[in-house]
């Protein structure tokens, strides 16, 4: 017999979950996609182009995306983040500042020439961090914040005028 009943339902427990498809991307991103196995003897890395598995990078980084996206509405946890959109509650800062700071490290590492002199790999590990951030701060909301428990009901802890 149970006495426990459980805190979040299973779809917040799904969502939780499925952020680890970020960090496990996030892991690869910050290993190069694995360039950082393959040094090429000057102190450098060799290009993704030229490492065997290169080619199947993206394809398979793409293949992920979607696949986690098919579970995501095969599953119904839309519907979950649809819900804290009503109810005004949706962490929507965790994943603007994951998207600016993912696009923002790329844009330093790849397309900002010599702007940033010798200071372009603090600046792309700095853009880096701030995404392991917004995501970390994602999961903290979904699991610690009292607005998502499925005991209380969320409208209570709705703004009020704040």
């Amino acid at each position: 017999m149970h006495c426990f009943k459980p805190a979040y339902p299973p779809a917040r427990h799904q969502l939780f979950a499925w952020t680890s498809i970020l960090w496990l991307l996030n892991i690869a991103r910050e290993l190069s996609w694995g360039r950082v196995f393959y040094p090429n003897g000057t102190g450098g890395y060799l290009r993704l182009k030229d490492i065997w598995f290169g080619p199947y990078v993206y394809p398979t980084i793409a293949v992920i995306l979607i696949a986690a996206l098919g579970y995501f509405f095969a599953k119904g946890l839309h519907k979950e983040l649809v819900l804290w959109l009503k109810q005004g509650i949706l962490p929507a800062l965790d994943f603007v500042v994951l998207i600016i700071a993912a696009v923002t490290a790329d844009m330093i590492e790849h397309h900002s020439g010599n702007l940033l002199g010798a200071k372009i790999e603090l600046f792309e590990e700095l853009g880096e961090l701030a995404a392991y951030f917004a995501v970390l701060c994602f999961m903290f909301n979904v699991v610690l914040n009292k607005q998502f428990r499925s005991n209380q009901p969320l409208y209570v802890f709705k703004r009020r005028g704040m």
